[in-house]
């Protein structure tokens, strides 16, 4: 259920035509200092195939299904991109935020809720593949 609630609010997303992902940086790099030092050099491109995997584990029902391409990705970013792994709540706050702002009327608890809980998920699965 949950994951036909997320599929629709980006099919909404799509049919808008906004720039989620600038929109979703912008946010990021307000509130994080340390984020903005680590990812303001990246380009656009770089950026599009980010939210091209966020967009992906978020259509993702069980993400152990991706768990080859989460221990690379989380190795990757600790050990060649120096990411601490308290930045990944912060990113999905600023995409959450950017999400509900791109929806407006049509962003409900419900759409809400359904977000989150993948949200969380995803962290949670990146931060548990951190060595210590």
């Amino acid at each position: 259920m949950s994951q036909a609630i997320i599929e629709s609010a980006l099919e909404q997303l799509i049919e808008t035509g906004g720039d989620l992902g600038q929109d979703c940086f912008a946010r990021f790099f307000e509130r994080s200092e340390e984020g903005r030092g680590l990812m303001e050099h990246m380009d656009d491109v770089h950026r599009g195939k980010m939210m091209a995997e966020i967009y992906r584990l978020l259509l993702t029902p069980d993400l152990s299904t991706e768990t080859d391409y989460l221990n690379w990705e989380s190795k990757n970013h600790q050990t060649a991109y120096f990411v601490p792994k308290s930045l990944y709540p912060v990113f999905m706050d600023a995409l959450i935020e950017s999400i509900s702002a791109s929806l407006g009327a049509d962003w409900t608890q419900t759409v809400a809720e359904a977000f989150q809980v993948q949200c969380d998920r995803i962290v949670q699965e990146i931060q548990t593949r951190y060595s210590a």
